[in-house]
């Protein structure tokens, strides 16, 4: 030992090295600046050139702690991978300086995603703080969290990252939090969180990475979103979802009630059409979650509990919902209240695994209403205009579950539809519908059928009975048709039709109709074949005699019996015996009305009444037809209205059809009127 530096109470050091990162690092790590840097150096793993310069003080007697160090290190060039982010940090070029407590440093350059990025390093008691300032773009975003994929567009961030000075050696102690008022990117989410690239809305993410491999995540976005989230990193690139609970809309965070996983939202008012927004994202996500271990998600306990003030389709107001639906066991079971419906559900979702039963894979939905309210009939059609418009192969009944809905009582309005059941059941190729049921006070529908895929083609079919007191009621409250009256129907269907159920498509619609309608009044049948029709309506054969034809027009066509059979071929209905048995007449057709070209082709009968026969005669050919017709009725006696039958050809598009009289296939008294018209010059083939 030199006796000079005995003598010494320390020695003052001063190096200067021209080195890389990774050997000054080492050098750092098994020095007494391990135990003040060590945890910083562990969390950045820097790499590239550097200068390092040091300078420090070292007591030589145990009995003096005098010991500083004034440090700095000029980095060239340098790299530094955060490796719980996945984050690469380049070009770095600046100035580190450090002492035996404290490590900072002003305005280092460095590039992150090819932008330019400043980094502030100051020293508090107990972390590092490590301040940047950068632009970041959707696509480096994505690249590292695929669950971004709503971003669009560039927004400028700052991040600030802690890292806690009493780390042990080799652990992690860090914090992250990222803030941006995402001026510049656009959000592709439904409202409430939906954002256009002008507007400003802060984000604030929170990310705290710790030794315990449980990642926890704060979110919060404007003042209307909030998420808690645990992550547990089973491997490098394995994650598993510990626990995830989401506040959408106003209010705070509630209690989870031990659920793992929770959505509540409170929201003024909510658009339906964004489902397809939402489906889009979770598609897009599941496409992206190879990494993340699902198992969990699909039976963690969960509750969801979903106020809107306005439920809209469109721009048409639904009214209110409240829906709380809760997971236990792999079982979704809650209640609905709302405008349009109340009742409960119940949902075994499917396995979705190919090997089990069709019934196990894809699961069970039961709902049962006490009342469902229809009475937004303009938004129902906005609804059904919308499913036709969609592409009826994009609705597949493979991926759909098997359904068992009950409504007590099912409103249209003020109209009182009645009891409603629904039960559908999983077959290999689609669903079986056991039983669709309707019953009302004055109409009743049952039906069964299938809604299946054959050879990638989607194909519905019905095979049921409707009857109704009322039909007429029936038919104005759903818009189907507004010109008949009273009349009592009993409808026989067996239908298919290459589509789903909620667009019919005409084209390919073929099977078989019965129709046997009562005691109705057929309205407002001008022009046309009403016009003839209408001749017939008469209540007394009197009011003709005095050349009274208001009835034709104010009372239309009475009729006792109406039946029919057709049989429907790639969209075209075709009858031989639909018959209408009126009160003034008889009334046959056979022929083909085109259900997809909207035309016809036909041929009508009409056999007048004998009791109206004379009075017919009387307004067709005056004084003689009167003769003629007393003469002929006292001759033939019953056999008198088949004599005197009219026969018309129909042809041509429904809205415009021309309508002919083929006078030599009628009847003998009809030929013989027809002759008398020739002789008083009034003959006429065309009915206009």
């Amino acid at each position: 030992m030199i006796k000079d530096v005995e003598e010494l109470a320390n020695v003052q050091i001063r190096t200067h090295l021209e080195t890389s990162l990774e050997l000054a690092d080492n050098y750092v790590l098994n020095s007494p600046l391990e135990e003040m840097i060590g945890p910083f150096i562990h969390y950045i793993h820097p790499s590239g050139d550097s200068s390092f310069n040091l300078d420090f003080l070292v007591p030589l007697h145990s009995d003096t702690d005098q010991f500083w160090i004034d440090g700095d290190v000029d980095l060239r060039n340098a790299k530094l991978h955060l490796t719980d982010l996945d984050l690469h940090v380049n070009k770095i070029n600046g100035e580190l300086l450090f002492t035996e407590e404290t490590v900072t440093a002003e305005a280092i350059r460095a590039m992150v995603d090819n932008q330019p990025t400043q980094i502030y390093i100051k020293d508090t008691t107990r972390n590092i703080v490590v301040q940047a300032k950068t632009n970041v773009s959707d696509e480096f975003l994505q690249q590292r969290w695929p669950w971004l994929t709503p971003l669009e567009g560039n927004a400028n961030i700052r991040a600030n990252v802690w890292v806690a000075k009493d780390s042990p050696p080799e652990s992690s102690n860090v914090v992250v939090k990222v803030r941006s008022d995402l001026r510049g990117m656009r959000v592709n989410l439904p409202t409430p969180l939906h954002k256009i690239a002008d507007l400003q809305k802060d984000l604030v993410v929170k990310v705290s990475l710790r030794d315990t491999n449980v990642v926890p995540v704060e979110v919060h976005y404007g003042s209307g979103a909030h998420a808690d989230i645990k992550l547990h990193q089973l491997a490098e690139d394995q994650w598993d979802l510990q626990s995830a609970h989401l506040m959408i809309g106003k209010g705070f965070m509630p209690a989870t009630d031990g659920a793992k996983l929770s959505l509540t939202a409170h929201l003024p008012e909510w658009n339906l059409l964004d489902l397809k927004t939402i489906k889009a994202f979770i598609a897009k996500l599941n496409m992206q979650q190879s990494s993340l271990n699902n198992a969990y998600l699909n039976s963690a306990e969960t509750k969801l509990d979903i106020d809107i003030e306005k439920l809209k389709w469109g721009e048409e107001s639904l009214g209110s919902v409240a829906l709380s639906l809760a997971r236990k066991n792999s079982t979704w079971r809650g209640k609905i209240d709302g405008s349009i419906a109340a009742g409960t559900i119940d949902y075994m979702p499917g396995s979705g695994r190919s090997a089990d039963n069709h019934s196990t894979a894809r699961g069970m939905l039961s709902l049962k209403l006490d009342d469902v309210n229809l009475a937004n009939t303009k938004a129902l059609k906005n609804a059904k205009n919308l499913l036709e418009s969609t592409n009826s192969q994009s609705i597949s009944p493979v991926q759909l579950p098997g359904f068992n809905i009950v409504v007590k009582q099912l409103m249209w309005g003020d109209f009182d539809l009645g009891y409603l059941r629904l039960d559908a059941s999983v077959v290999e190729n689609g669903l079986a519908i056991n039983k669709f049921s309707m019953y009302g006070r004055d109409h009743q529908l049952s039906t069964k059928g299938r809604w299946v895929t054959n050879n990638n083609v989607i194909h519905t079919a019905f095979d049921g009975k409707l009857t109704s007191k009322n039909m007429a009621q029936f038919l104005h409250r759903f818009g189907i048709y507004e010109d008949i009256r009273k009349t009592a129907a009993a409808i026989n269907f067996n239908l298919g039709w290459d589509a789903s159920p909620f667009k019919l498509d005409w084209q390919s619609l073929n099977g078989k109709v019965g129709v046997k309608l009562k005691h109705g009044h057929l309205i407002g049948v001008e022009p046309g074949v009403g016009r003839a029709l209408g001749l017939f309506s008469l209540s007394a054969w009197q009011r003709r005699l005095r050349l009274d034809f208001s009835d034709v027009v104010d009372d239309g066509f009475a009729y006792d019996n109406v039946s029919a059979k057709f049989t429907i071929l790639n969209g075209n209905a075709y009858s031989s015996d639909l018959e209408v048995d009126g009160v003034a007449a008889r009334v046959k057709f056979a022929g083909r009305i085109g259900l997809l070209a909207k035309d016809i082709d036909a041929v009508v009968t009409v056999i007048p009444r004998s009791s109206i026969a004379l009075p017919l005669a009387g307004a067709v050919g005056g004084p003689i037809g009167i003769g003629a017709g007393l003469v002929m009725q006292q001759v033939v006696g019953s056999q008198f209205e088949t004599l005197s039958s009219s026969e018309y050809a129909i042809t041509g598009q429904w809205i415009d059809p021309q309508v002919t009289t083929v006078p030599e296939n009628g009847g003998i008294f009809t030929r013989m009127l027809w002759q008398l018209q020739k002789l008083t010059g009034a003959q006429n083939k065309s009915i206009q």
